[in-house]
């Protein structure tokens, strides 16, 4: 049960990307891990104020950054079903290559991706 002074469906953390270009992050994370947009707000400009998406059981918020708040870049740790595939998938999304898919010695498969507007992704599938 979710304690009282979380919003329903929100976890005590919850990245929260502030970036130039949030559609094109969006696009991104939709087209790569399959995200779905729970919400989704503009301002008067149509620049992202702020969305909500889910990839899988976890959710992180997104904005256009502004005067107010500066673009920061994030390193997030992903768990896909399968890294080569995603890896590929962003890839072809634009993303470049911080490592390739490989196996790790603590029973994982791992790659890392930094995405246009900068932030890491480094995605994993555990193989034992």
């Amino acid at each position: 049960m979710v304690p009282h002074y979380i919003r329903n469906g929100l976890l005590n953390v919850t990245p929260y990307f502030i970036v130039n270009g949030a559609d094109q992050l969006i696009d991104f994370v939709v087209n790569c891990f399959d995200a779905r947009i729970n919400d989704m707000l503009r301002n008067d400009e149509g620049k992202i104020r702020h969305a909500e998406l889910r990839i899988g059981d976890s959710i992180i918020e997104v904005s256009e950054a502004n005067e107010k708040y500066s673009p920061v870049q994030l390193a997030i740790h992903l768990y896909v079903r399968n890294v080569d595939e995603t890896f590929r998938k962003c890839l072809d999304a634009g993303a470049s290559i911080i490592e390739e898919p490989l196996d790790k010695p603590y029973g994982e498969r791992g790659a890392g991706v930094r995405d246009t507007q900068g932030n890491q992704w480094f995605l994993a599938t555990c193989i034992e």
